[in-house]
């Protein structure tokens, strides 16, 4: 799915009020400004990020081969660390509020889309970024999860490495990795200007509006917090999940998965009571790495409210591990430990494991998730109509026409006889994007088609041929002609 035109000005305004369209009010109830691809990782516990090497393939045809050069032209503007952060950080602002969790991983550079795998691929992450010049001026393009693209070029993005990316200002690469992971997450575009994922860049943005959280929330659901909480939560002391009876007798260390940072002042509290014939000194481990991108913190206190011992992740951006080892240990005795989120940020949530050991033996080991999900049986791909990014006059000329795709594709979904019966957003009909693909904007053209798609005019409800009524009413009135 591309991103989004680079033009940042103002479009006209919306579809004028009540007043002048009184018999239409319950189309404007129906018209919802995020929309959703229908298709969603199968295994969104744990959705993992690659950064493609230079010379991977990323397409091939009688014009040549296309390679990813992302690293050389950003790696001569920034450190590679640096501008890795900013995609990173688009990620997680989607985690942070989505039942979702982020891991980076390597990329062995397989050519694009010759993976074995939907998700769970050992040699690449499920969003792979690369890089290269476009021979078109488009930000960004990425495409779809899974089911639309059921084999391992789902949820990919490639960025056009002839823009001119900065940090914090036009054009801002987190902003447009934040919108194209939406794509990679399932989100189409959104009508409301405000959204991140509306398809025109007009500014920086670090943080998700209303209208992407609720989005992404129609997707995957909002963030839970996990079964260890309880009825009144385990923020304090007075309600910390008791451990004891998980230690085991022989080894005497205990762990627990599938925990959970909700929200940025989340609190977990754990309780245990030093099982006899413990050895003095008590390990107790964090581990997010492989299963997040939280950064934790890490607080031990005796039975007293004492720290015994703190310590946290800092500034990092791929999970992380943080060990305590906290000597003079007494069977019999109460400890707490306290996990939060290191900081504010969207990285201070996510999923992590808890570990103690009280023995002298080695840690055991955090079973991570596994996700591998082979390619489909029967390929299939799905994508959208890329946007212009070229010189003022031509951004304008665009816009125009992405505006009227984007009201094309909610007028298709909104038709009681195709989009309300189908239980999630379609993508346009191949004849209608075709023909805007070729230049053709006329609205009689386009309308015509879209019948055609629905069986021909005998099959339009009353309330269907009111919304064809203002979808070209609304077209005309910016500046489309109907021949």
């Amino acid at each position: 799915m591309p991103l989004f035109c680079r033009a940042a000005g103002k479009q006209p305004a919306g579809p004028p009020g009540r007043r002048a369209r009184p018999r239409l009010e319950e189309l404007e109830e129906r018209w919802v400004p995020y929309a959703a691809s229908g298709n969603a990782w199968p295994h969104p516990e744990l959705i993992t990020l690659s950064f493609v090497p230079d010379g991977t393939l990323m397409a091939s045809g009688s014009g040549g081969s296309v390679y990813s050069n992302m690293f050389s032209k950003f790696n001569g503007r920034w450190a590679a660390a640096q501008w890795q952060a900013e995609v990173v950080k688009a990620a997680q602002v989607w985690a942070q509020y989505a039942n979702i969790n982020f891991d980076v991983v390597g990329d062995n550079g397989t050519t694009s889309g010759q993976g074995g795998y939907q998700q769970g691929d050992p040699g690449m992450g499920d969003l792979r970024i690369s890089g290269y010049g476009f021979s078109s001026n488009y930000l960004a393009l990425g495409y779809l999860p899974p089911p639309g693209n059921n084999y391992s070029v789902g949820g990919d993005i490639a960025l056009n490495t002839n823009v001119a990316y900065n940090i914090g200002s036009t054009y801002d690469l987190q902003t447009v990795a934040l919108h194209e992971i939406g794509h990679a997450l399932g989100l189409l575009h959104s009508t409301l200007r405000t959204a991140d994922m509306y398809p025109i860049y007009a500014g920086a943005f670090s943080e998700l509006t209303t209208d992407d959280i609720s989005g992404i929330r129609a997707i995957y659901g909002a963030r839970q917090p996990d079964a260890r909480e309880g009825l009144l939560g385990n923020d304090t002391f007075l309600t910390a999940y008791s451990l004891t009876s998980q230690i085991n007798a022989t080894t005497k260390a205990a762990q627990v998965g599938n925990l959970d940072i909700t929200t940025t002042s989340d609190v977990d509290c754990f309780s245990f009571v030093a099982p006899a014939g413990s050895s003095g000194t008590m390990t107790v481990s964090v581990q997010s790495a492989g299963l997040s991108l939280l950064r934790p913190d890490l607080s031990v206190y005796d039975a007293l409210g004492n720290m015994l011992a703190w310590n946290y992740a800092s500034d990092t951006y791929d999970g992380s591990t943080v060990t305590l080892t906290v000597s003079g240990v007494s069977a019999g005795q109460t400890y707490y430990v306290q996990v939060m989120g290191a900081d504010t940020t969207a990285f201070g949530t996510g999923k992590y494991a808890l570990t103690v050991n009280l023995g002298t033996g080695a840690m055991p080991a955090v079973s991570l998730p596994n996700t591998l999900t082979a390619n489909g049986a029967v390929l299939s791909g799905s994508g959208g109509l890329a946007n212009f990014t070229g010189n003022l006059d031509t951004m304008a000329a665009n816009a125009k026409v992405e505006r009227l795709t984007n009201r094309l594709e909610q007028l298709w979904n909104n038709l009681s006889s195709h989009g309300s019966q189908q239980g999630a957003t379609q993508p346009l009909p191949a004849p209608v994007l075709s023909a805007l693909l070729n230049g053709d904007v006329s609205l009689s053209h386009l309308t015509r088609l879209l019948v055609q798609q629905l069986g021909g005019v005998s099959n339009l409800t009353l309330q269907d041929a009111a919304m064809i009524t203002w979808f070209v009413w609304d077209a005309k009135k910016d500046g489309f002609s109907w021949y």
